[in-house]
């Protein structure tokens, strides 16, 4: 930016006005820490030296050349693998600078594994890969993650594996970065093929039992006889989950003689060798599991039973509430028991999870005693908080352009309140999984309103984070959910959130299909503002083919549906759009007469991401009228609000288009600090296209600046990438990318 704008005040005239324009030293994209996504170590870990020894020296001793970089802990559910893979993950977290990388690969958790593409693409954006540089192809995002980690020395823990298959495109390919892999399968494949070295967790000696019985027990009561201590261990299976559970009730019935206490427990476990057929360690841990939950009161009994129906692998207190139908102060104060009995694993601030031997009890217990309106019910409750939240977080995000109706908020439903983007922004990346899990468990149980109404509303935040991936599967099951419910206002909405994706991945004609079949919907049921939005989308689509005649003329039709409807903020964008079309026409005059009309009201209504993209333009018209000085004013505003609102997609645009304003303003080097930026973003991007065009304006830079072997240089890379792109003219300047087109007006 130039040292004589920074930190002043400029006045743009705007179509006979006066704006005056804060234009402020513009932020640099801050280095982001290393990334640090384990877990919280165990509270209680007793003895596991020679594991502990093994993975030492696998990892960092003699052993190590031979382990593939890869080690697999292994044992039966309940027996403490993902506890010593925590409590040594955490014991060496600081031989690892460049962080740590954990996922709960959830391989035995009720319903489908996760898909690990989707746990590349957390890891990808936890790396500090921009959300709209990850691939969409799942081998893409492989190959991307295999590069950012090449240089790295990370660890990484994945946790609960299925099988092989899971694992395989979770493996960085550096030796560098080990990956600890917890599974009850012993994962043959991955010893077979990647060398991978492997420990079996056995079940607790039976001193390191009683110890962790006399631990947890001591802190409350006298922990009992060794006769006693042994009996327990047994009853237990030696299973670490069985035992922290038994010690906890044991340790809070103050009132009971520890044999009276370990009679119960040996009843309990006589019922369920009865009733059961599984194996030893089964019995043991459903025992322990059902006596611990008979201690409970009824109100922490009902909490732990509807867990079992919450759609995600972890989850929030004001989740629980939510899904409970309690007020969030109850909902932690029965986390807080639920966590002090072990039947919950709390993992983070205000993060819990069930073991998913837990899950699955909590979900049988709730079959056998709520009947189906109460389980129905929690989830119901629960999809709709997510829904209300979701809305909360796009409007602190400044993308709730859709703006749409969720009805009267049913009662106990207390949505969240972001102060800033930020916050918005972490809570959203934290609750992706939840999201699309609540989409898929309402449509599944029958609930259809409630799948359509969350699957529309995470349109917009599909769209700025590009989810491509998510964002198929919830528009599909969304899709669905809005016909069986036989709400065509919601069919419409999910179809032009179809029509969307489609162009963000550049398939124009399947998006301008989708658009078109939503306007239908739209205007058979009279709805005026739908119809302004479909032509502004089918408008889009239009630009992205280069067809800007075509895309005025819809851009006109949706204003001039929106303005007598009332449609305050379609009419703005249908107006926003028109003005940067008018611009790219070179209908300069009548491109800045339209964008001075709606800045101010953009601005005013909050609709940043439009205030951003319609400032660009504005930039663009003002430099063809040749108003330099105000257009470099209003597009280095252009890039400062792209830096605000964290879109490095705009940012790069509106830097190539300051560029070119500050090269015919005689001012090469700050042309080519713009451009090189862009091109530096835009290969962060992956975006290829936009890279070339970044690549050829600092050559023209450097041309300027008399250094003619630079020029040849750049404008030689930016003709590579074209022809490695193998595209026609038209498909290079219509810019399909694997980013989304935020700016090129993406409302």
């Amino acid at each position: 930016m130039r040292n004589e704008v920074s930190g002043s005040q400029h006045s743009v005239v705007q179509a006979g006005h006066i704006d005056v324009v804060n234009i402020g030293a513009a932020p640099r994209t801050p280095v982001l820490p290393p990334p640090q996504l384990m877990v919280a170590a165990p509270r209680r870990f007793v003895d596991r030296d020679e594991e502990v020894a093994a993975l030492d020296d696998a990892v960092f001793g003699t052993s190590a050349g031979d382990a593939g970089g890869v080690f697999v802990v292994d044992g039966t559910a309940g027996v403490g693998k993902t506890a010593l893979a925590l409590h040594w993950a955490h014991r060496v977290r600081d031989r690892f600078p460049d962080g740590q990388l954990y996922a709960n690969l959830n391989g035995y958790a009720p319903g489908a594994v996760t898909d690990p593409a989707r746990i590349l693409r957390r890891f990808l954006r936890a790396l500090g890969v921009d959300p709209a540089a990850v691939p969409a192809d799942a081998e893409e995002c492989a190959e991307l993650y295999r590069s950012q980690m090449a240089t790295r020395r990370t660890l990484v823990v994945l946790d609960n594996a299925a099988d092989s298959d899971q694992v395989r495109p979770l493996l960085p390919g550096s030796g560098a970065c080990p990956v600890l892999v917890t599974s009850r399968s012993s994962l043959r494949s991955l010893v077979v093929r990647e060398g991978a070295w492997r420990v079996t967790v056995p079940r607790l000696p039976m001193e390191h039992s009683t110890a962790l019985l006399e631990q947890v027990i001591g802190a409350f009561r006298p922990a009992g006889t060794p006769g006693q201590l042994n009996r327990m261990a047994k009853l237990c299976a030696r299973l670490p989950l069985a035992l922290q559970i038994a010690a906890e009730r044991i340790a809070r019935s103050l009132n009971q003689d520890i044999d009276d206490v370990v009679a119960e427990l040996a009843t309990e476990s006589r019922l369920w060798e009865l009733l059961s057929s599984d194996d030893d360690e089964g019995q043991a841990a459903h025992s322990v599991f059902a006596w611990s939950y008979r201690g409970m009161e009824p109100q922490s009994a009902r909490v732990f039973r509807l867990l079992g129906s919450h759609p995600g692998a972890d989850f929030s207190a004001t989740a629980a509430a939510a899904l409970c139908g309690i007020e969030v102060s109850a909902a932690k104060r029965q986390l807080a028991v639920l966590a002090g009995f072990h039947l919950i694993e709390e993992i983070g601030t205000d993060r819990f999870q069930l073991h998913d031997l837990l899950r699955d009890f909590a979900s049988d217990l709730s079959r056998d005693e709520d009947d189906r309106p109460t389980i129905r019910d929690a989830l119901a409750r629960v999809t709709t908080w997510y829904a209300w939240s979701v809305k909360a977080a796009s409007k602190a995000m400044f993308m709730d352009t859709l703006d749409l109706d969720l009805g009267n908020r049913p009662t106990g439903i207390a949505p969240l309140v972001f102060a800033d983007p930020e916050g918005a922004t972490v809570w959203f990346e934290r609750e992706r999984v939840n999201l699309v899990g609540a989409v898929l468990a309402a449509a599944d149980a029958g609930l259809h309103s409630e799948a359509a109404v969350l699957g529309a509303v995470l349109m917009e935040p599909y769209a700025h984070h590009f989810a491509v991936e998510e964002w198929q599967e919830v528009n599909h099951r969304a899709l669905v959910a809005a016909r069986q419910a036989g709400d065509r206002r919601l069919e419409a909405v999910v179809l032009e959130s179809i029509g969307k994706r489609h162009r963000a991945l550049h398939q124009l004609k399947e998006s301008e299909t989708a658009q078109r079949q939503s306007l239908k919907i739209r205007t058979e049921l009279g709805d005026l503002r739908g119809q302004a939005r479909s032509h502004n989308a089918i408008g889009l689509v239009h630009w992205r083919r280069e067809d800007m005649e075509a895309a005025t003329n819809c851009f006109l039709r949706g204003a001039a549906i929106a303005e007598p409807a009332g449609a305050v903020a379609e009419l703005l964008f249908c107006r926003a759009n028109l003005g940067g079309a008018q611009a790219q026409l070179e209908r300069f005059d009548d491109a800045v007469l339209v964008l001075a009309d709606v800045l101010s009201p953009l601005r005013e209504t909050g609709q940043r991401y439009v205030e951003q993209n319609a400032l660009q333009d504005m930039g663009v018209a003002l430099r063809g009228l040749g108003r330099l000085d105000q257009a470099a004013v209003v597009g280095e505003r252009a890039v400062e609000l792209a830096r605000e609102l964290g879109s490095n997609v705009s940012c790069a645009q509106a830097l190539i288009e300051l560029a070119v304003t500050y090269r015919l303003m005689n001012h090469p080097e700050q042309a080519l600090e713009c451009s090189l930026q862009a091109g530096t973003i835009n290969r962060r991007l992956h975006d290829r296209h936009r890279e070339a065009t970044a690549l050829k304006e600092s050559g023209k830079a450097h041309q300027a600046l008399g250094r003619h072997s630079d020029a040849v240089a750049f404008m030689d890379a930016a003709a590579r990438l074209l022809s490695d792109l193998d595209a026609s003219p038209a498909e290079n300047a219509a810019t399909p990318s694997c980013a989304p087109e935020v700016s090129g007006q993406d409302q």
